[in-house]
C-alpha cells in the first residue's frame, strides 16, 4: 500500500506540474473586432428584415454563412499568407456572437498572435468581396490580446486539486496506520515482539 500511495502521489504531482508548465509557458492570443451588418437595399426594394428579431436573425445567418465550411475553404484558398494556408482547422479558431444592438464581436484564436490576428483581417476582406449583400462595417480596429493562460484560475485549480488529493491521501494513510486487525504472522511477531510458534487454521 506504501508503494502504490507513493507511486500515486508522484504521478499526480507531474501530471499537475506538466499542466501549470504547459499552461504557463504556452501562451494563446484571441483576435477581436466589432461589426456591425447592414443589408445593400437598392432603392424601392425592402430590407430582408422588418423587426428585431427578424433583423437579428438575419445577422446571425450572415455570420453563420461566413464562418460555414464551404466558406471558410473558399477563404483558404483565396489567400497569399503561407501561415493561414497551412491552419489545420480555422472553424475551431473562429467564433462570432451576435448582441441586441446587432453588434457582431467576430474573435480568431490562435498560439501565435501573428496569425490570429491576420486570419481575422484576411476575413473581414474576404467577406466584403463574396457577401455582395452585405456591409461589414467594421467599428475600431482588431484588437490582439493573450487569453491563455489564465494563471490565477490555473494555480486555483491546481491548489484545491491538491488538497482534495492531499485529503484522501492523509485518510488513506491514516485508515491504514491506525488499523486494529493483524493479518500475517510477521505483523503478530513484529507487534508482540516474540516469535510465532505456530497458527490456527480457520475453520
Amino acid at each position: 500500500l506504501e508503494r502504490i500511495l507513493s507511486i500515486a502521489l508522484i504521478v499526480f504531482t507531474i501530471l499537475i506540474g506538466t499542466y501549470i508548465y504547459n499552461e504557463l509557458t504556452a501562451p494563446s492570443y484571441q483576435s477581436t473586432v466589432t461589426l456591425t451588418l447592414a443589408p445593400v437595399v437598392e432603392a424601392g426594394s425592402q430590407k430582408p428584415y422588418q423587426d428585431f428579431y427578424t433583423q437579428k436573425a438575419w445577422a446571425n445567418l450572415q455570420i453563420q454563412k461566413l464562418l460555414s465550411d464551404q466558406s471558410l475553404a473558399q477563404f483558404k484558398s483565396s489567400v497569399n499568407d503561407s501561415n493561414l494556408k497551412q491552419l489545420p482547422n480555422l472553424a475551431g479558431m473562429l467564433t462570432a456572437n451576435v448582441n441586441n444592438k446587432f453588434e457582431v464581436s467576430l474573435q480568431a484564436s490562435n498560439d501565435s498572435a501573428a496569425i490570429s490576428h491576420s486570419l481575422l483581417i484576411y476575413l473581414l476582406n474576404f467577406a466584403e468581396k463574396q457577401f455582395a449583400g452585405v456591409q461589414f462595417n467594421q467599428q475600431g480596429s482588431v484588437l490582439t490580446l493573450p487569453y491563455k493562460p489564465q494563471k490565477l484560475v490555473n494555480i486555483f485549480i491546481a491548489l484545491l486539486a491538491g488538497i482534495v488529493f492531499a485529503f484522501f491521501m492523509t485518510g488513506a494513510l491514516l485508515k491504514w496506520w491506525l488499523r486494529a486487525k493483524i493479518k500475517t504472522q510477521k505483523e503478530l511477531a513484529e507487534f508482540t515482539g516474540l516469535p510465532v510458534l505456530g497458527m490456527t487454521p480457520k475453520l
